[in-house]
């Protein structure tokens, strides 16, 4: 192979890995004369294969046309009221009217990973020996191709189980005439088939991809793949959601511990650490190709867009002409303490009077509350200028379009700085999503160990640390102090301060079995009154609540197909 036919092969491996579709792979029929035969052929054709595998990873940026599914929590709410996220609020959902239907999407993929499973050939690749890379690059690559599918495919199931709960487990590809007579696995068993997964194929990746030279003007990074990390922490989520109420109602101490020890070994690993706020909020500094956050375990990585900004940006500032879709509630933003580690407390009319900064401006709560939640008075950065933030009613970024609802808040996680909308002077970045990282395992342990020992300090000869010091490292890390009472509700919001619009909350009040927080979404008004400042606490929306969404439903059309799907409970 010459080097131009080469570097064109580790283009097109690369281009997928960053997550260029390359759908057309996936089409393997006579219509579109992509036979198996011709697919499997090449080595390119199953670079790309694997590469298609990773492009359908999420990135809520607006998966509910355009909401956040966390604005289908108590932590945020969608300001256009025409918003379809609104059937969820209005339990106007239903089966035919399905929001976030993933079921052809991730069933696609998982077909994808059973085809390539039953068709890679490693002395496709002998082919290359005797170019000079073979060695070092190529084999080591194509041997490493299946260990990433499996993992892939696993964590398709978990976005399988944790919307629809027992769903068919496919292990191999099937005809149609097969698919639709398929009966469910239990999510039980589904989670064992994850697990298992994890556990056989762990051992086979490596701890981290190192950078590929492929041109001399510069590198193509293999960063963003499946690592030992990646299968260790999507096993420990699974663990965790098994264990918790949804799953596990008899409350199982077992459960907990098999969580418990699956986030602990990957601690233990020490292949990651906590950073300060201010080391990469966005996830975006690279060295050499590589994104330098040592939290990051397994992210989505995205083109340069300027999509979110031009959703989530505050209303009036130049160039943005959709602003302010999905924003924070004061729900999320009183759970954020003051900076001391006292709890805020809106009968404190020091609190009251001064909710986000002291009379010099400084900041006086949690530093996570200004990472995630533009505030009143905060400066930020637009078109290389600062902006100071006005929601006062009627003030420069006070709602203004007919309709919309003011929470008193924007957004701020995701947001970068950089993006610039400005007709003529545009300038978009690659937004990265993170879908593990290491606070949520210190955090999946702090839940799991609590919930074995009954008490934050427990340990035994398995779970040596306590539920109490995977906390005060979250903490840490956060400029935080450590409070009094450490309990598992302190534990539940310790957790929604830290992860929050990283698209936990919607899962885990699920999971927890406390689906009814939702009911009731509050705001801040803010006025003007003889020069002072007046914060009122006020109801946005009364949203509706029903049990049976703790799981999603079925389409009409799936259960017509296939009878042995059966309905999820109350659709």
């Amino acid at each position: 192979m010459n080097r131009l036919n080469k570097i064109k092969a580790l283009v097109l491996v690369f281009a997928c890995f960053h997550f260029v579709a390359c759908e057309s792979f996936l089409d393997i029929d006579e219509s579109t004369g992509n036979d198996k035969e011709t697919v499997y052929r090449y080595f390119t054709s199953m670079n790309a294969l694997t590469g298609h595998l990773y492009s359908g990873l999420n990135s809520d940026f607006g998966n509910i046309s355009g909401a956040l599914r966390e604005s289908a929590t108590d932590n945020a709410l969608y300001t256009d009221p025409k918003g379809q996220v609104y059937d969820i609020y209005n339990d106007l959902w239903s089966p035919s009217n399905r929001i976030d239907d993933v079921w052809k999407k991730y069933y696609g993929y998982i077909r994808s990973a059973n085809s390539f499973l039953e068709n890679f050939d490693i002395s496709r690749v002998e082919r290359y020996k005797y170019d000079p890379d073979y060695k070092d690059k190529l084999l080591p690559a194509a041997l490493m191709y299946p260990n990433e599918v499996r993992i892939l495919r696993a964590y398709y199931y978990f976005e399988l189980i944790k919307r629809y709960g027992d769903v068919p487990l496919l292990t191999r590809t099937y005809e149609i005439e097969e698919v639709n007579t398929l009966k469910k696995s239990t999510f039980h068993e589904v989670v064992k088939y994850i697990v298992d997964e994890c556990d056989q194929v762990a051992p086979l990746l490596p701890i981290s991809h190192q950078v590929v030279t492929v041109d001399p003007n510069g590198f193509l990074g293999e960063t963003g793949r499946v690592t030992r990390g990646t299968a260790m922490a999507i096993k420990a989520r699974v663990l965790l959601y098994a264990a918790s109420k949804l799953h596990n109602p008899t409350n199982d101490k077992e459960k907990w511990k098999l969580a418990a020890k699956a986030s602990l070994d990957l601690i233990q690993s020490g292949w990651y650490s906590l950073q300060g706020e201010d080391a990469d909020p966005l996830f975006t500094k690279y060295d050499n190709g590589v994104l330098t956050s040592k939290q990051l375990i397994f992210e989505r990585r995205n083109t340069p867009q300027a999509t979110f900004e031009q959703n989530n940006l505050p209303y009036n500032l130049e160039g943005i002409s959709s602003g302010g879709k999905n924003v924070p509630s004061q729900n999320l933003v009183d759970i954020y303490e003051m900076s001391d580690g006292t709890p805020f407390d809106w009968g404190n009319a020091a609190h009251k009077d001064q909710p986000y900064f002291d009379a010099t401006g400084k900041k006086i709560r949690d530093p996570r509350l200004y990472r995630n939640v533009k505030v009143n008075g905060v400066l930020f950065n637009y078109n290389k200028q600062k902006i100071n933030l006005n929601t006062v009613e009627n003030g420069a970024h006070y709602t203004s379009i007919l309709g919309m609802i003011n929470s008193g808040y924007y957004m701020n996680r995701y947001i970068d700085p950089n993006v610039n909308l400005v007709a003529g002077r545009v300038d978009k970045y690659g937004h990265h999503y993170a879908l593990y990282r290491y606070a949520e395992v210190l955090l999946n342990y702090a839940e799991a160990a609590y919930e074995v020992f009954g008490s934050v300090n427990g340990t035994d000869a398995e779970l040596t640390l306590s539920a109490y010091d995977a906390i005060a490292q979250v903490r840490d890390a956060a400029g935080m102090p450590m409070p009094a009472l450490l309990d598992m509700d302190y534990i539940r919001d310790e957790r929604r301060r830290e992860l929050a619009f990283e698209d936990h909350r919607f899962w885990d009040l699920r999971r927890w079995k406390m689906g009814e927080k939702v009911k009731e979404i509050y705001g801040v008004r803010i006025t003007q009154e003889g020069g002072n400042t007046i914060y009122t606490r006020v109801k946005l929306q009364d949203r509706v609540w029903n049990d049976k969404m703790y799981f999603y439903p079925f389409s009409l059309n799936e259960n017509a197909i296939n009878p042995n799907l059966t309905q999820n409970p109350g659709w």
